[in-house]
């Protein structure tokens, strides 16, 4: 997943360096919303675990 998230920051920097700045607004929101949808529920459980 974290290679996933890797290559999605690699198109918006291309993105942007090619002045589609549309279409990187897109894909950091995407990146946004992917990251805290996998990183809160992993830091959950490990909270849990550690209490």
């Amino acid at each position: 997943m974290t290679g996933l998230f890797f290559l999605l920051l690699i198109l918006i920097f291309i993105c942007i360096f090619n002045k589609k700045h549309k279409n990187a607004y897109i894909l950091f929101g995407l990146f946004v919303i992917l990251w805290v949808a996998f990183f809160i529920p992993h830091t959950i459980r490990y909270i849990n675990i550690q209490l």
